[in-house]
């Protein structure tokens, strides 16, 4: 039975990879070797086919195959609590509700930060103006809400529930993932990605502003739609470094580590089963600490981690929304009310970080819906209605000044949605194809680049080699749908699809579909966890602890792949506008720095957002344009003349009045030159 399984497995995940060549490649008219092609002629049919029946014979084989190996590979085992505490490895973890004694100022804090932030979004919404004094109060209201979730303390319980799994204390080997993460995050530092689109410059330059100037209100929309508070964490790395270019990597380093260890903090929750010993005592599997780790790990490596996780206002949304869910489900496991308040209110700031924190509130309350039914043994203690009001409590209190605020002004709840400041488009669009548009963001994971102008990559979300991965986990997902995990997992994926669909005119957009990363990651440890272990039932014990170096191998080639792909592409995504604040950048202090051309509108203007952002506002006043006709003679004892090389006119009239000028090229990754710099002495 094994090795029928096995056989199995083997047919259906080379089906997979098929399907995905056919996604990669568009014609099978290279796939089937001369000799075969000879011996079955049918098989030269096939490669006639148009890429569009191609595609969809890629789509049926893939969702087919996925489906059947959800089916025979083992289903997820549900966890199981002890009622009593006879194993050494036994740990209180959680009880049902029995009497407690409660903080005598609990009720009056409770009232006080149920009453005080509503008021506030009420006040907002009746028209008055965001006074320096509400944004303290929000805060007070948020710090009661908590402080009253935290202060009850059980004191007699009709049963306690014991838990022998701990997958947290597999904690070690995740300080290699996030040393590994953080070094491909940090490499190149501040110089990729080259080219930094404008609404990145545009959200460095309104927290400069605001730090120089002072930040008036928590929730003043700024200049690209966020409210103030999606700011701070920017204003303060530039308070600590004094540079916007490396304090926006900073504060994209941070959220891209926050999101890795959250989806391993998420991975405990969600693979938490009992460790179980083969007949041939070897370990068959473990408490889940190895596949938390493996969905980790797998977050932090793809092309949009190494992208986003190097600027500041896309990722720590998927942060926060993460850590979300990662309490959310250690309340309910718990049974204490504080993780559950907890989760409300970092959910609501996940909203308040970025429009693609929307999506958490939606997820996590579609998660409330699912597990008391899936949770059945523990849906009488931990899944109540008490939970839920304290989870969406914590959710009103933080976002009860910017609800207020998009009651009181029409249509901005509409811009935020839809990213019109972000984006630099005044309005939102007319109307949006969804389904067209959720056909392109599934798509994006296995053969569809980003549409979006942040990044623009033209490869999708997942290297060829792991997306029949992910395919096949989705398979896992579908058929473990009674389970905790298929459920969470699995919504997780739809609903970021979905609202991402609903939230860009255009599909697929990363910076919205950066929520699927942590469940991308996890879902794809699931499928190898079910895989390894069709593999050590079939061949035996050997293969337990070689899955390991399998497992170690497979997130060492996700890595050096992700990175060698959007390194190539970062040094050639570039702008010209980019290019001179760089230039501006590397100059020395006294050098001046000149734009020569032909004609004036080659020109690059000094009040160029990305030109500001990059070299500073003060390096940037210094930038100075003259037409080639026009050459003056330095005053600086050091300058460096930028040049375009398809402008001749330029260059020739440079060399003429410059004689003593060195030339030096600026080159892309494939030796192509993109700008002459004359240095003068």
């Amino acid at each position: 039975m094994f090795w029928l399984r096995f056989g199995a497995t083997a047919i259906l995940v080379s089906a997979v990879y098929f399907a995905q060549y056919i996604f990669d490649h568009g014609t099978l008219s290279e796939f089937f070797p001369e000799w075969l092609l000879a011996r079955v002629p049918w098989f030269v049919h096939l490669t006639l086919w148009r890429p569009d029946d191609l595609h969809t014979l890629a789509l049926w084989t893939a969702t087919i195959s996925a489906l059947l190996f959800g089916l025979v590979v083992p289903a997820w085992p549900p966890i199981r609590q002890n009622r009593n505490h006879n194993n050494e490895n036994a740990r209180l973890v959680g009880a049902t509700m029995g009497r407690a004694r409660l903080a005598r100022w609990r009720p009056y804090a409770l009232t006080a930060a149920l009453g005080l932030a509503p008021a506030l979004g009420l006040l907002l919404a009746a028209g008055f103006r965001e006074a320096p004094w509400m944004g303290p109060a929000w805060l007070v209201a948020v710090v009661l809400y908590l402080g009253a979730a935290t202060s009850g303390r059980v004191v007699k319980t009709s049963q306690r529930v014991y838990e022998v799994v701990h997958p947290e204390q597999g904690w070690r080997p995740l300080l290699v993932v996030l040393a590994v993460v953080g070094l491909s995050l940090g490499w190149d530092w501040t110089l990729l990605p080259i080219r930094i689109d404008e609404s990145v410059a545009r959200f460095g330059l309104q927290a400069q502003t605001w730090l120089e100037q002072g930040m008036p209100t928590l929730f003043q929309v700024g200049e690209t739609g966020a409210p103030a508070i999606a700011y701070l964490p920017l204003m303060a790395a530039m308070a600590l470094l004094r540079d916007a270019l490396a304090a926006n990597q900073v504060v994209g380093m941070v959220a891209g580590l926050a999101t890795v260890l959250a989806a391993w903090l998420v991975g405990c929750e969600l693979f938490r089963r009992r460790p179980e010993i083969a007949l041939h005592g070897r370990l068959r599997q473990d408490d889940g600490r190895r596949v938390a780790l493996l969905g980790a790990a797998l977050t932090g490596v793809g092309v949009a981690m190494l992208h986003f996780g190097r600027m500041a206002p896309l990722l720590p949304a998927t942060a926060a929304g993460t850590v979300a869910a990662w309490m959310l489900l250690r309340g309910l496991r718990r049974g204490g009310p504080g993780w559950l308040a907890a989760a409300g209110v970092v959910t609501g700031l996940a909203v308040l970080l970025d429009r693609s924190g929307l999506i958490f509130p939606v997820l996590l309350a579609l998660w409330w819906l699912g597990l008391p039914v899936l949770q059945r043994a523990q849906s009488r203690q931990l899944h109540r209605l008490a939970g839920l009001a304290w989870w969406g409590g914590g959710l009103l209190v933080t976002l009860a000044p910017l609800l207020g605020l998009w009651l009181r002004v029409p249509g901005a709840f509409n811009a935020y949605w839809s990213g019109a400041g972000l984006l630099l488009f005044t309005a939102p669009p007319a109307t949006v194809d969804l389904w067209a548009n959720i056909q392109a963001s599934t798509a994006t994971l296995i053969w569809l680049g980003d549409n979006s102008r942040v990044f623009g990559y033209p490869g999708p979300l997942l290297h060829p080699l792991f997306a029949p991965l992910f395919m096949l986990a989705a398979g896992v997902l579908v058929v473990n749908l009674d389970r905790v995990v298929g459920w969470c997992l699995l919504t997780w994926l739809g609903v970021t699809i979905v609202m991402s669909a609903s939230m860009n005119g255009l599909a697929p957009a990363w910076p919205t579909l950066l929520p699927l990363l942590p469940a991308v990651g996890l879902a794809m440890a699931l499928g190898l966890d079910r895989l390894r272990l069709i593999v050590v039932d079939t061949l035996g014990p050997w293969t337990a602890l070689s899955s390991s170096y399998v497992a170690v191998a497979l997130v060492t080639v996700a890595l050096l792949s992700g990175w060698l792909a959007y390194s190539e592409y970062a040094r050639l995504d570039l702008d010209m506008a980019s290019l001179i604040g760089r230039e501006l950048r590397a100059a020395q202090p006294g050098e001046a720095v000149v734009q020569v051309a032909a004609f004036p509108e080659s020109f690059v203007q000094a009040d160029n957002p990305v030109v500001r952002f990059i070299a500073g506002e003060d390096e940037a006043a210094t930038l100075t344009s003259v037409t080639a006709d026009a050459l003056p003679e330095l005053q600086a004892a050091r300058a460096r003349l930028l040049v375009l090389p398809a402008d001749s006119v330029a260059v020739a009239a440079v060399q003429a009045q410059y004689p003593q000028a060195r030339l030096e090229t600026v080159r892309d990754l494939h030796g192509n030159p993109l700008l002459y710099r004359f240095l003068v002495f």
